[in-house]
C-alpha cells in the first residue's frame, strides 16, 4: 500500500476550546487551499497553451500516480441584466414577484485573536 498523503493527525489540533480547535483546522484548511489554487492556476496557464477544438474550448488532460485532472477552457459570455432591466422597464417591483421565497442560512466565520 502507498504512503499516506501528508495528512494532519487531529489530535494535534484538538484544543480545550472546540472554538480554537475549529480555528486551527480552518486556518489548516485556509493554508491548504491555497496551495491547491496555486497548482490549479499552473494547469489553467498550461491549459491555456492547448489547441481550441472546433466548439471553442480548451482541453488538457493531467495524471498523476494517484489522480488525474481534466482542465478545460473556454470563453464565456455573461448578461449585463442592469442594462436589460433598465431597456425593458422592469423595475424592483417586477422583480419581486418573480423572487423565490428567502432561505434560511448560517454562517460561522473564525478569525485569530489579537
Amino acid at each position: 500500500m502507498n504512503a499516506p498523503l501528508n495528512t494532519i493527525a487531529l489530535n494535534e489540533l484538538l484544543l480545550d476550546s472546540p472554538v480554537d480547535t475549529l480555528g486551527m483546522l480552518l486556518a489548516k484548511i485556509d493554508e491548504l487551499t491555497k496551495a491547491a489554487e496555486q497548482i490549479k492556476d499552473e494547469l489553467k496557464d498550461t491549459c491555456s497553451l492547448t489547441e481550441v477544438n472546433e466548439k471553442g474550448n480548451q482541453r488538457l488532460d493531467v495524471v498523476g500516480q494517484m489522480f488525474k485532472a481534466v482542465v478545460t477552457g473556454g470563453q464565456v459570455v455573461t448578461t449585463d441584466t442592469a442594462r436589460l432591466y433598465a431597456d425593458f422597464g422592469i423595475t424592483e417591483e417586477i422583480l419581486a414577484k418573480y423572487k423565490k421565497t428567502p432561505s434560511v442560512r448560517y454562517t460561522v466565520k473564525v478569525t485569530a485573536k489579537g
